[in-house]
């Protein structure tokens, strides 16, 4: 299955016109073809649900509870980017609370994205120890000191939920919503910013004159076509870009244009090899700063939102690779403690991307292509390069 929803649409103002299947999401090569084709049916306008769901089809069956309704075309789109990224538990989790609290409206779908999470899903009782180190570790944000997931009495604490009373029976299995509510991350007309592929930019878009009560800022991903940008300038009021207030967003690229890159590149690499000296000597305060940081860390506890998903296949690679030695694995799975320098070699480099970090705007991997794993490997001492 190439796409993550296929939903065939129609016009309820129009039920003379053919209907038309899209799948979702929609690549961006595609979009503009897309949307010329919904109009020419009077369908796909920025801001109005004016499309009738008439099927659904998607490994995601809860879903199918959008019969019926009417969708903005860019609704399923984003909802579509949002689910193509979750790993099975967040599918189970998904689908079991969207079928608790009985979900049809898109708006409500999408902001379950956000929050699943937080819930409890049982698709096998077999394992009760395991069940409840999963549960425990969910209640704490996906991330835990190995110390202390180790300490968790996981049949315990899988008695103490499952003898609760508190869970729900669907057809995705037994779910505990842990006191999940379904707070509006989106508003129902601009969508949170949400990188889903490999974007150079993002830009925040807001109206010079302000944003109205109740709206948000839109995101526009670069490079984008031409209807994408007319509809993420719509969405918050805006007519003409001299209207609208810009602002970079996330991975700035200082002035460069995507044509002028190699030209850019080449004079940083003669930079680099005249030895050409743009920041000052640092002062002696600064070198006193930096004596001080070195021996006395600040502590972080960002490492907690690190989180290792179901796809996660024991390699153990992203424990040879931590360059501070702070990946222990524990029956197979990898549990980082509390010395991580949040480096992210074991996120980008993990060959079944199942290293995860809580709040993050894309599952895009990066690893310089100039870079293997035996020199990061090296470095941590794990292996000796030849």
């Amino acid at each position: 299955m190439s796409y993550v929803i296929q939903a065939v649409l129609s016009n309820p103002r129009r039920p003379e016109c053919d209907q038309i299947t899209i799948p979702f999401p929609i690549p961006v090569d595609q979009y503009d073809k897309t949307i010329e084709m919904l109009q020419a049916i009077d369908l796909g306008f920025s801001v109005n649900r004016d499309c009738t769901v008439d099927e659904v089809n998607s490994r995601y069956s809860v879903l199918n509870t959008l019969v019926g309704t009417l969708v903005n075309i860019d609704q399923l789109d984003y909802l579509a980017k949002r689910l193509d990224g979750f790993c099975a538990g967040e599918v189970s989790q998904f689908q079991a609370m969207a079928h608790k609290l009985g979900l049809s409206e898109i708006k409500d779908f999408i902001n379950l994205t956000y929050c699943c999470q937080q819930t409890t899903v049982i698709t096998d009782f077999s394992d009760l120890e395991q069940i409840g180190k999963d549960h425990t570790m969910t209640l704490n944000g996906g991330a835990m000191p190995i110390d202390q997931y180790q300490a968790v009495n996981g049949k315990e604490a899988a008695l103490q939920l499952i003898n609760g009373g508190r869970g729900v029976i669907t057809p995705y299995g037994v779910v505990y919503d842990n006191g999940m509510k379904l707070e509006p991350a989106y508003n129902g007309h601009q969508f949170p910013s949400y990188l889903y592929d490999h974007s150079l930019l993002v830009l925040e878009i807001t109206p010079k004159r302000g944003l109205v009560e109740g709206s948000n800022p839109e995101y526009l991903y670069l490079p984008a076509s031409e209807h994408q940008i007319e509809r993420t300038l719509l969405r918050v009021g805006i007519t003409t870009l001299h209207d609208a207030k810009i602002r970079i967003d996330w991975e700035q690229i200082a002035g460069v244009g995507r044509k002028r890159v190699d030209e850019h590149l080449a004079e940083i690499c003669a930079d680099i090899s005249m030895r050409r000296r743009f920041v000052e000597s640092p002062t002696v305060f600064g070198r006193l700063a930096g004596w001080w940081m070195r021996c006395f860390p600040l502590r972080s506890d960002a490492y907690r939102r690190f989180y290792v998903e179901d796809s996660c296949s024991g390699c153990g690679i992203c424990a040879r690779l931590c360059p501070v030695g702070n990946i222990v694995l524990l029956n197979g799975r990898p549990m980082i403690g509390e010395g991580c320098l949040i480096c992210g070699a074991c996120y980008h480099n993990c060959p079944s991307a199942a290293v995860r970090y809580n709040g993050e705007k894309s599952r895009v991997q990066y690893r310089h292509p100039g870079v293997s794993l035996v020199d990061i490997m090296s470095q941590s001492g794990s292996v000796e390069k030849e």
